[in-house]
């Protein structure tokens, strides 16, 4: 995280809000990935008419052999993120690879 949006009152809030706003006038949609539960409240209530999508799950890469944190937590995320949003930004699941193929 950077050290200034967590410093600065009110700095993550614009930041976010600066990304909304250009994404609006571009007529783009926005994808969230990696956000903390602070920022996917914020997309949701405040931005959710271009923040289309959320991660509801943690990073695949990160977890560790036999640990169910892929899964154990995608559900209240996602019900968070349906309800927060009025049904507006859609939780995903973070891509895995299906087989041990590594990819070209």
């Amino acid at each position: 995280s950077c050290y200034a949006l967590r410093s600065s009152p009110g700095a993550a809030d614009r930041w976010l809000g600066a990304m909304a706003a250009a994404a609006r006038a571009e007529g783009v949609a926005l994808q969230y990935c990696m956000a903390l539960p602070r920022h996917l409240l914020a997309g949701a209530l405040d931005h959710a008419d271009v923040v289309t999508h959320a991660r509801a799950s943690h990073d695949y890469a990160a977890s560790r052999a036999g640990a169910t944190e892929q899964w154990s937590f995608l559900g209240f995320t996602s019900l968070l993120l349906w309800a927060a949003s009025g049904n507006r930004v859609a939780p995903f699941k973070d891509a895995f690879w299906s087989s041990g193929a590594p990819e070209p």
